[in-house]
């Protein structure tokens, strides 16, 4: 990620599904974070799926009861996020891991609306979320709701490509209603991407952002979605994070695909990666 300019990233737990598993993630974060430049921020994800041994009911009291009061006492994440979709966490139970992360001192993003609209970006718009991922089922109205509330959405354009989403997310319909987008890699399983140009490029041709709306979501809008108004733009006050490119204009980054324009990188004003 690092050798394609980026230089904060956010990484999620929930592949764990048990108390030990999930502090383990987010622990390894934390060494990631302390053996090499690129910023690490934690989000706390035990409400990504259900592990079969356990009634559903009962595993959300243990990520309300055991795992968020360990995860904020540990100081393990800043972020406390659910799945909230068909077949995974109701909006009841999203709506209680979340106030239970806000109850922690977690700041709060949530999955919504990726194979069913359940009602999680409204959800979303009610709670203040810092931000909301996928959105591929989002109605204007909730679309709306979202802008007037500041929630950010964050985009995953290769992931929808990657498993040949029924619905890929409209793009253009957010901007219209006035809402922040960010776009991101979501590297997991289903789709194993480390470049954000890739992301650019796909949302750019499968998804008709601009060249220029797809950098300012790639950059300022992953800031934001991060709660991080630090970075992800030059400006007095900022962290000198910058990406030099050997490109002869800025459009052939969108052009070339699978092209890694980058030949230099600072993170808080020191060479980090060149090529």
């Amino acid at each position: 990620m690092l050798a394609h300019g980026t230089t904060t990233v956010e990484s999620k737990s929930g592949y764990g599904l048990t108390t030990a598993d999930e502090l383990k993630m987010l622990r390894v974060n934390g060494r990631l974070q302390a053996s090499q430049p690129v910023d690490i921020v934690s989000t706390f994800l035990g409400a990504h799926a259900f592990p079969p041994e356990l009634e559903r009911e009962r595993y959300v009291d243990l990520v309300i009861h055991e795992m968020v009061p360990r995860v904020a006492a540990e100081g393990l994440a800043e972020f406390c996020d659910v799945y909230c979709d068909d077949g995974y966490f109701t909006l009841d139970q999203t709506r209680r891991i979340l106030e239970a992360g806000r109850a922690a001192g977690l700041k709060l993003k949530a999955h919504v609306d990726q194979y069913a609209p359940l009602g999680g970006a409204d959800l979303a718009a009610e709670l203040g979320l810092v931000s909301a991922d996928h959105l591929n089922y989002t109605e204007r109205p909730s679309m709306r709701r979202l802008a007037a509330a500041g929630v950010t959405g964050v985009l995953m354009p290769v992931i929808d490509f990657a498993v040949r989403h029924p619905r890929p997310f409209d793009a253009r319909a957010m901007l219209a209603e006035g809402m922040t987008l960010a776009l991101a890699t979501d590297l997991c399983p289903g789709g194993w991407v480390e470049s954000m140009f890739l992301v650019l490029q796909f949302a750019c041709r499968l998804h008709r952002l601009s060249p220029a709306e797809a950098l300012l979501a790639a950059t300022a809008g992953g800031a934001r979605a991060r709660a991080l108004p630090d970075r992800g733009r030059l400006a007095p006050g900022c962290l000198a994070d910058i990406q030099f490119w050997d490109v002869p204009e800025f459009e052939d980054v969108i052009y070339r695909l699978g092209h890694n324009p980058v030949r230099l990188v600072l993170k808080r004003g020191r060479i980090v990666h060149h090529r």
